[in-house]
């Protein structure tokens, strides 16, 4: 797994997260993945930032 990442790494890639199956598959996940700034922003997410932020 470690040389997987290091190859991304290499190859300039911003890795994420690291996958590995039952069978040994390695997956190398790119970009951001972790935490708030992975997940992607719905029209709830939207609404819900704007009603916490308060009156405007």
């Amino acid at each position: 797994m470690e040389r997987a990442v290091k190859a991304a790494r290499a190859a300039g890639l911003d890795v994420g997260t690291v996958e590995v199956t039952r069978e040994g598959t390695i997956r190398v996940m790119v970009g951001a993945s972790t935490g708030e700034s992975a997940q992607a922003e719905t029209p709830f997410d939207t609404w819900k930032a704007k009603r916490d932020a308060g009156p405007s």
